[in-house]
């Protein structure tokens, strides 16, 4: 039954931060759910502010960059909701913050894909099962392996040659551990790539 709510629609489901306009990851409200309520970020507890904040101050490459994003001393607001934006925007079915502990972050669809100065700092490409970080043109190739498109029209979006493609693809799939396009696009739905 619980199944189809959101993460912090019910007291023991975490917590789930979105962004309102996906389109403006520069001026956009970040909200959270928690506690079966929807507040602003300014409304989220305390814990999980000091959460973020602790992710920021642990990490220097991010601290780094967030600092150059949002200069002015006086932005450390800024520069949280920033790192929520960038690692949590997309409202998706696996809290972001579970029993006391930030999750490692998700993929969404952020119009800054392929264009951002800090992608892959303050956002983190999904992981396979084993726990093995994902990379760029990995993701490209599960959105297009999940369409009806032929192998050697995704081989030519990709600008890439049809044996390269397909050399791709085998290296994808074993470290996906999987064999079928299915099995491909089970996945790729449940890490938030479709």
């Amino acid at each position: 039954m619980t199944k189809n709510l959101l993460p912090g629609m019910l007291s023991d489901s975490g917590l789930e931060f979105f962004v309102l306009d996906e389109t403006n990851i520069y001026d956009t409200e970040v909200m959270c759910i928690h506690n079966g309520s929807i507040t602003d970020f300014s409304g989220s507890p305390y814990y999980v502010i000091d959460l973020v904040r602790n992710e920021i101050d642990n990490d220097p490459p991010t601290a780094k960059a967030l600092l150059q994003m949002h200069p002015n001393p006086a932005s450390e607001e800024k520069r949280l909701k920033q790192l929520i934006v960038c690692r949590y925007g997309g409202l998706d079915y696996k809290p972001d913050v579970i029993e006391g502990r930030l999750q490692d972050g998700e993929y969404w669809p952020c119009p800054l894909h392929g264009q951002c100065n800090h992608e892959g700092v303050l956002c983190k490409l999904p992981t396979s099962r084993n726990g093995e970080r994902l990379k760029a043109e990995e993701i490209q190739l599960m959105k297009l392996l999940s369409t009806d498109k032929t192998n050697e029209v995704i081989a030519n979006e990709m600008d890439v040659k049809l044996g390269s493609f397909h050399l791709l693809k085998k290296k994808l799939y074993k470290k996906l551990k999987i064999q079928t396009k299915q099995e491909l696009a089970l996945f790729a739905k449940e890490i938030n790539i479709l």
